[in-house]
C-alpha cells in the first residue's frame, strides 16, 4: 500500500488488474500488544499505470461497499 484515504488505496503491485475490476483487498491493521487484525475491503480498480518495466504498476483503487459498517472499518484503517 503506497497511499490511503476516506476514498480508496493507492497500490503498488506487480500483477496487472484491469480498470473497472473489482478487488478484495486485505489489510493488517497493528494492534498494540496483540497480533495484526485483518480488515477486508472491496474496491473498484479506478486508474492503473505502468512504473517499470519488471513489470510494477501503481493502481488506485476507489472503495465499494454495501456493507453498513464499511466506513467504520475505512476509519479504523486510516
Amino acid at each position: 500500500m503506497v497511499d490511503c484515504s476516506g476514498g480508496g488505496l493507492g497500490l503498488h503491485l506487480g500483477v496487472y488488474l484491469p480498470r473497472t475490476c473489482q478487488v478484495e483487498m486485505i489489510v493488517q491493521i497493528p494492534v498494540a500488544g496483540a497480533p495484526p487484525r485483518p480488515l477486508k475491503l472491496r474496491g473498484r480498480v479506478q486508474r492503473v499505470t505502468m512504473i517499470s518495466r519488471r513489470p510494477e504498476y501503481y493502481l488506485g483503487a476507489a472503495f465499494v461497499t454495501d456493507d453498513p459498517g464499511a466506513d467504520a472499518q475505512v476509519a479504523r484503517l486510516l
